[in-house]
């Protein structure tokens, strides 16, 4: 279950991931509340993990990040009266990718790669599925489009809450099965 990973390429993991789940987040902030919502989630599984490991420590940066969330959310949820913005955005992404790395043993330098997955498994997808679509169709996977899975949920007819709380569930299903990935 363990995968020992030399010391210089987790440190080129380690950035790829805090530049990538930055992105990530920042992409998912197309509706109102989504990405908040979705932090929030990511975060109080965080705080699941990090009582499974014992790294106290780390709680109360996890605990802020929900409640700070939680608190957005009563602003923001659709019809927002207040927007997160890219700094916003970008702020709660590197937050989640940190808390992440931290939850690996900081002993040695092994992780459960399936846990981490798991956890950010909803901003991850999300920001694959618009890049494949992206490069298939000869864009620049930088061009802004609508592409994302809210988008997707959107144009299926689901109104702007339904697409919000469907991938909060999603979220939150991807989020105890990484639980139970920490617990084996």
């Amino acid at each position: 279950n363990q995968i020992v990973i030399p010391y210089q390429l987790n440190l080129i993991i380690s950035v790829v991931f805090l530049v990538g789940m930055t992105n990530a987040i920042n992409w998912i902030d197309g509706l109102d509340g989504l990405a908040a919502g979705v932090v929030g989630i990511i975060s109080s599984g965080i705080i699941v993990v990090f009582l499974l490991s014992n790294q106290f420590g780390l709680i109360l940066l996890a605990t802020c990040t929900v409640g700070t969330c939680i608190g957005f959310l009563f602003f923001n949820f659709y019809p927002a009266k207040i927007y997160m913005g890219d700094g916003g955005s970008n702020f709660l992404g590197f937050l989640i990718a940190s808390m992440s790395i931290s939850s690996t043993d900081f002993g040695i330098t092994t992780i459960n790669l399936l846990g981490i997955l798991l956890l950010n498994f909803m901003p991850i997808l999300d920001m694959l599925v618009v890049i494949i679509e992206r490069y298939n169709s000869g864009y620049s996977i930088f061009y802004p489009d609508n592409r994302h899975l809210h988008h997707k949920l959107r144009r299926k007819g689901l109104s702007h809450k339904k697409s919000v709380l469907t991938l909060y569930v999603f979220t939150f299903a991807l989020v105890s099965l990484a639980i139970y990935a920490y617990t084996i």
